[in-house]
């Protein structure tokens, strides 16, 4: 089906398709109904490296960086259609990174920039007479310190890196031959946002090419393909400069580029090109490639020698370890919560080893003998000293220099097949009582943050708004559950309204330093009374062993920056949130501080007896006590009192967090939270963008791997569509464009459940049609032989015959008490609602039946 580029150098392919078995595979349908209209389609099959890892920048061309236009609304609108976490996409893969050139190792001088945008003056257009060859600025001089746009490329940021886009901005690409493929790579040229794409074509416009070029329309015929496309691509994004040329190439117009893509050629001439682009100095990235209907080829020779500073793309992977034997060679063993991914030969330095400090010098050590779990080092540790505790073991990434082959070496030698790798699987999340009492990386801190975040400035606000909108219905809710959650809701709202309550910007500010006092020094000082350093399990082994780290409580200080920043971005939302006055000056630190020196902190004591949960098979951390009931009524009696001190109609604003929005100081405050919080447990800190990756949980992604996997779902939609094919036509596929790595295989049919004289699959869905009442729902199963007994819309619960407060449910709309559980409206362009139903058979044997959707429109 594919010919793929090996990743080094030479052609690979894979004709028809190949019959790879998957050790793991989603069930699949192939019937219409497998693609619903209100989801994106399944995603690839085997999972692929984690979102929340940014990849480093080694392989894109340096050049002096242009200054020009913002992108236009058009193409941020383009580039933002890009996977979004708010849509299930399929997940990533990292393509065109891996089709342009690096700088070499010898190339870590500081960059030299000309002043008074020389880089450009040094580039003149096609057409225009060149002035110098164009040597440094292909891929030997990094480009200057470029700002980026993180709202609009973020998805691209964290597959790239900074320093990558800066390079990618900085190239300038030659295209040639706009046909459908050279139209498809000169789209995603634009999108991912280089310096600038030249398209080259001698050929006019024919009718036929409106099939395969999106960008021609009848109105082209005749035209020359290059110029005709011109237009269209410039539309995609002002910040790219696209230009034609209508001749003949010759090699002196491959001089002018860092890359030159080749869609339509003649071999003779491809030999001719890529001879000369490997002999440049520094040579330039050549790439032929082309598609006859089901089959395609690409090869790319980025010269003799190519240094590659990352072969993988992936952040270093890590360790905590466990123990140290002194023995030569030394065994290491780390905590069992997560599988090592080192492999032998892998370089690694340790950190933070308590005991056998010598390993603590920053020396890279080779891994031998890698396990799931530990691994051997080859160094004598026997007269080293005996190790303690603790240590965080870290991959080093080591520049790879690849050699490329010509052309002309390629077609007699084609290289090796690639391979399959189905060995990547999502790690599991961590347990709650690590993210809020004994995180141990930066990811646990930003759940952390984002979870604090959407309590303190969402979820409460709401609460509050329930209360004040109906204090009669929400104090009968409160009094109906009569658990501990409704007790820690009425306390947070109770908070809000009372002592937290602010009516000035001043008071914001009080709140937000009160705040950085209890989230990073109290809390710790609290756990840290309760556990002390020494603190031993029941077992007597010491309770702050790996993978927990022992937190050091914080101390304020206005002089310090981050601090400042936590409490400006906390006291600016908490005023939006009340409705309070945001004055000019809020974002002034100088004044800021002033204000924060006359707040009075109240000392803080540890208590004895506090409980701290640490059972890692928690699945929330509120407490329930005999006096919850007392506790509730309480509460409730004081929200009225303090709802007569609030102005008539008041009511709160949440705030719902938006990542991509830069001036909202969300991110501000997430990343915040999450550094401090690091900081109290000795964790390595993040920037703003490495925090809105993760926090933000963005899908990195660029044009190029969104393209190839819409390519992908089209061929089996056409199988659907065309209809009668068996399983075995359909195809799941496996790629990853930066090793590379690709393949397909067999998808696995659904399994086929069934009830009396009915049957489904995973991929169906049941229609209710009717605004049903609770009762009515639960007849409706009973006529099909199902007991209902436990209805859910999303995480919340709707219905369960268990409680018996759900009794008064039964006669009302099941959209209504969705409404009031879920706290959401269903949208006016929506015409139905997803639940889940738990239903069991006249045995009582649980039966899985597929979602169903009831619509109440």
């Amino acid at each position: 089906m594919f010919f793929v580029a090996s990743s080094a150098g030479g052609i690979t392919s894979f004709r028809g398709v190949s019959r790879i078995k998957a050790p793991r595979q989603l069930p699949f349908h192939p019937s219409p109904n497998a693609l619903p209209t209100t989801a994106p389609p399944p995603p690839l099959s085997s999972p692929l490296p984690s979102p929340r890892r940014s990849h480093h920048e080694s392989i894109l061309p340096q050049a002096l960086a242009p200054s020009g236009p913002k992108p236009s609304r058009h193409a941020k609108h383009l580039l933002r259609s890009l996977p979004s976490p708010r849509r299930r996409d399929p997940r990533p893969q990292r393509g065109l990174r891996s089709m342009l050139p690096s700088k070499r190792l010898s190339d870590a001088a500081e960059p030299e920039v000309d002043d008074g945008g020389a880089g450009d003056a040094k580039r003149p257009k096609l057409g225009e007479p060149e002035s110098t060859s164009n040597g440094d600025r292909n891929g030997t001089t990094p480009p200057p310190q470029q700002e980026i746009d993180e709202d609009l490329h973020s998805r691209q940021l964290a597959v790239y890196g900074r320093e990558t886009m800066r390079r990618l901005f900085a190239s300038d690409v030659l295209v040639s031959g706009l046909n459908g493929l050279g139209a498809e790579i000169a789209k995603n040229l634009a999108l991912a946002g280089v310096k600038s794409v030249t398209i080259h074509d001698v050929k006019n416009v024919e009718m036929w090419d409106l099939s395969g070029n999106f960008f021609l329309s009848e109105d082209d015929v005749g035209k020359n393909r290059a110029v005709a496309c011109v237009a269209k691509l410039q539309d995609l994004n002002n910040a790219v400069l696209i230009s034609a040329l209508t001749e003949e190439l010759t090699t002196e117009h491959l001089s002018k580029f860092q890359a030159v893509v080749f869609t339509d050629i003649g071999l003779d001439k491809a030999y001719e090109f890529d001879d000369y682009c490997r002999s440049h100095q520094p040579p330039i990235s050549f790439i032929k490639s082309e598609v006859c209907g089901l089959f395609g080829s690409v090869f790319c020779d980025f010269g003799p020698k190519f240094t590659v500073l990352d072969v993988d793309g992936e952040d270093p992977h890590t360790g905590i370890i466990a123990s140290v034997t002194n023995d030569n060679p030394a065994l290491v063993s780390c905590v069992d919560d997560e599988r090592l991914e080192f492999q032998d030969g892998d370089l690694v330095v340790f950190s933070e080893v308590h005991g056998m400090a010598e390993l603590n010098d920053g020396k890279p050590r080779k891994v031998k003998n890698a396990r799931p779990f530990s691994f051997s080092i080859e160094e004598d540790t026997s007269n080293l000293g005996i190790y303690i505790k603790g240590g965080i073991v870290t991959q080093v990434k080591e520049p790879k220099v690849l050699c490329f082959k010509a052309l002309r070496d390629a077609m007699r030698d084609p290289g090796d097949f690639l391979l399959s790798d189905f060995s990547k699987f999502d790690r599991p999340p961590a347990p709650m009582c690590t993210v809020h009492s004994f995180p141990h990386n930066i990811d646990h801190c930003l759940t952390w943050a984002r979870s604090e975040f959407e309590g303190l400035l969402e979820k409460t606000p709401n609460e509050v708004n329930s209360f004040l909108s109906n204090p009669a219905q929400y104090a009968a809710a409160m009094r109906k559950a009569g658990d501990a959650q409704a007790r820690e809701l009425l306390e947070r709202v109770s908070e809000c309204l009372d002592k937290e309550r602010c009516n000035t910007f001043d008071d914001c500010i009080s709140w937000a330093r009160l705040k950085f006092e209890d989230y990073f020094s109290n809390r710790v000082k609290q756990l840290t009374f309760t556990f002390p350093e020494d603190a031993a399990t029941s077992m007597g082994a010491p309770f702050w062993s790996a993978p927990k780290r022992f937190p050091r409580a914080l101390q304020f200080s206005a002089a310090d920056p981050s601090h400042l920043n936590f409490i400006m971005s906390a006291s600016i939302l908490r005023a939006e949130s009340n409705g309070v006055a945001i004055p000019e000056w809020a974002k002034n630190t100088s004044k800021l501080a002033d204000v924060i020196t006359k707040i009075a902190v109240p000392t803080f004591e540890p208590k004895k007896g506090v409980n701290i949960v640490t059972d890692e098979k928690a699945s929330n951390l509120s407490s329930a006590s005999v006096d919850d009931v007392a506790v509730i009524e309480d509460l409730l009696a004081k929200l009225q009192e303090y709802a007569k001190r609030l102005p008539p109609g008041f009511q709160m604003k949440p705030i719902q967090f938006e990542k991509d929005d830069d001036t909202n100081f969300h991110m501000d405050l997430i990343a915040g939270l999450a550094n401090m919080r690091a900081r109290n447990y000795s964790i390595p800190e993040v920037d703003k963008l490495k925090a809105k990756f993760i926090a933000g949980r963005i899908i990195p992604a660029i044009a190029t791997s969104t393209a190839m996997a819409t390519g992908l779902v089209c061929l089996e939609l056409y199988k659907v569509i065309a209809g009668g094919h068996p399983v075995e036509d359909y195809r799941n596929t496996f790629a990853n464009l930066a090793l590379p790595l690709f393949s397909m295989a067999e998808p696995v049919p659904p399994k086929v459940m069934k009830h009396k004289d009915m049957s489904w699959t995973v991929w169906d869905r049941w229609s209710i049609k009717g605004d049903l009442t609770i009762a009515e729902l639960l007849q409706w199963f009973a006529d099909k032989g199902l007991t209902a007994y436990s209805i859910s819309c999303g995480a919340s619960l709707l219905y369960n015959n268990m409680f018996a407060r759900h009794k008064d449910r039964l006669t009302r709309k099941v959209a209504d008490v969705a409404k009031e559980v879920t706290k959401v409206d269903i949208p006016e362009y929506r015409r139905h609602l997803d639940i889940g139903v738990a239903c069991e058979d006249d045995d009582e044997n649980d039966v899985d039946i597929p979602l169903v959707s009831v619509y109440v429109r």
